[in-house]
């Protein structure tokens, strides 16, 4: 094990880098698929390519096959498709002050239906294999940050 220290700060940060060069990401399962559409919000919306939640959902029995195989060219390239990489961005009224100055506004960001869904299966392996191999430190899914961080700040 690495221990990386920051010099500006007292964050102490673990590094186990032997474990770095050894990912990649496996082939996604018809299963992690189908899960992690079916959990997708109903209400999303749809983005650029016209695709809504409950209209990805419906085709999934006949799409699978053809879902699964661009995924998986994504995984075995290291590449994300450059359509998916458009958004819909929509500037949101804070509602307050003026509507002149554009640091009222906050920027919502709609993306493609099927680039959310690789991103899902993406983060989803990258957590396992960062949490098989305690490369999360402190961090963990089911604490905030706030309380890792003073957790290893107790520690130093």
């Amino acid at each position: 094990m690495h221990v990386c220290i920051q010099t500006r700060s007292t964050l102490l940060i673990h590094c186990r880098i032997q474990y770095l060069d050894k990912f990649a990401l496996q082939p996604a399962s018809d299963d992690a698929i189908i899960k992690t559409i079916c959990r997708l919000p109903r209400k999303a919306s749809e983005g650029i390519g016209g695709i809504n939640t409950r209209l990805l959902q419906l085709n999934l029995p006949i799409s699978l096959p053809y879902i699964r195989h661009v995924f998986n060219t994504s995984f075995a390239t290291n590449s994300f498709p450059s359509l998916w990489k458009k958004a819909i961005i929509t500037l949101i009224y804070k509602g307050k002050r003026t509507q002149s100055k554009p640091s009222n506004y906050r920027p919502i960001t709609v993306l493609v239906m099927m680039s959310r869904v690789l991103d899902k299966l993406i983060q989803k392996q990258v957590f396992t294999y960062m949490d098989k191999h305690s490369l999360l430190a402190d961090f963990s899914k089911k604490r905030s940050t706030e309380t890792a961080l003073l957790e290893v700040t107790d520690q130093i």
